[in-house]
C-alpha cells in the first residue's frame, strides 16, 4: 500500500484496476485522441480537402512521450497532439515526395481548382 497514492484506485486497489490502464491511463487518452485526429484527416482526404495520409500509431510509446514534451510548452493536450501530428504528416509527405516526385497525387479539390483556373484562362484568351 502506498501512502502517496492519489486515490484508492492507484493505491490499495492497484492490482484490481491494473487492466483498466489500457483504457483510462494518460497513455490511452493520448493514443485515442491521436487516432481520432488521424481518422478525421483520413475523412478529409476522402472528400479532397487534404492529401491522403498513411501514418501508423502501432508503436506509440515514443510518440506519447513526444506529445508530453509538446504539452510542457503548450500546456494544452489537444494542441500538443496537433503539433505532434503536424510533424508526423509533414515527415510522411516529405518522404512521399522523395520516393516519387513525379507521382504526387492531386486531390479532387486541387483538380477542381486547376480546372477552374484553366477555364478562366481559356475565357480570357477569347476576349
Amino acid at each position: 500500500m502506498t501512502l502517496h497514492a492519489l486515490s484508492p484506485l492507484d493505491g490499495r486497489y492497484e492490482k484490481e484496476t491494473a487492466p483498466l490502464r489500457d483504457y483510462f491511463s494518460e497513455f490511452a487518452y493520448l493514443r485515442t485522441r491521436a487516432r481520432l485526429a488521424l481518422d478525421f484527416l483520413s475523412a478529409l482526404s476522402k472528400i479532397g480537402i487534404c492529401p491522403p495520409v498513411n501514418i501508423s500509431l502501432d508503436v506509440f510509446t515514443d510518440d506519447a512521450l513526444k506529445i508530453q514534451e509538446y504539452e510542457k510548452t503548450t500546456r494544452h493536450d489537444v494542441k500538443a497532439i496537433e503539433y505532434f501530428l503536424r510533424e508526423k504528416v509533414e515527415a510522411y509527405h516529405s518522404e512521399q515526395r522523395k520516393e516519387s516526385p513525379a507521382n504526387e497525387q492531386e486531390t479532387p479539390r486541387q483538380r477542381t481548382l486547376n480546372e477552374n483556373q484553366t477555364t478562366e484562362e481559356q475565357l480570357s484568351s477569347i476576349e
